[in-house]
């Protein structure tokens, strides 16, 4: 059963390559309510990213549990956003559209979904356990698990 799901920032819950009026990156319309169903089921949320996300202008932040911001590799960040959820890695789902970030969750036990909504990256030799075509692909994942 799945207790936590992270993502990862750009081109998941925020697009680099679409830009809104200040030429700043746009959230993905359906990240709020993405984040708020997965809470309502009791799942905890976080947001694992390289730089340290403006989460907070995109009225996020109230909808995650944790942020880990860190140029650390793979999969540090990570595990110590399950450390700080208190969640072990076996019982998080990991959200990316890059296949590299997937296989680093991947090899700590962690469920993982490639996110397709924005671009998709087609690495060989990659294989998500689930490939997500919109955000609410995420939350039918994690039913599907509970079952």
């Amino acid at each position: 059963m799945i207790e936590a799901v992270l993502f990862d920032w750009a081109d998941t819950l925020v697009s680099d390559g679409d830009a809104d009026d200040d030429g700043g990156p746009t959230v993905l319309a359906s990240a709020q309510a993405l984040l708020e169903a997965l809470r309502a089921r009791g799942i905890k949320t976080g947001l694992v990213a390289r730089t340290s996300p403006a989460a907070g202008a995109f009225g996020l932040s109230t909808h995650l549990d944790v942020i880990v911001a860190s140029e650390e590799t793979a999969p540090g960040p990570i595990l110590h956003a399950c450390r700080e959820l208190a969640v072990e890695p076996a019982a998080t789902m990991f959200v990316s559209d890059d296949l590299v970030d997937v296989q680093e969750a991947a090899n700590v036990g962690m469920t993982t979904v490639q996110a397709l909504w924005f671009s998709a990256d087609d690495t060989p030799g990659i294989e998500p356990d689930f490939m997500a075509f919109t955000p609410m692909d995420v939350l039918n994942a994690v039913r599907r698990l509970a079952r």
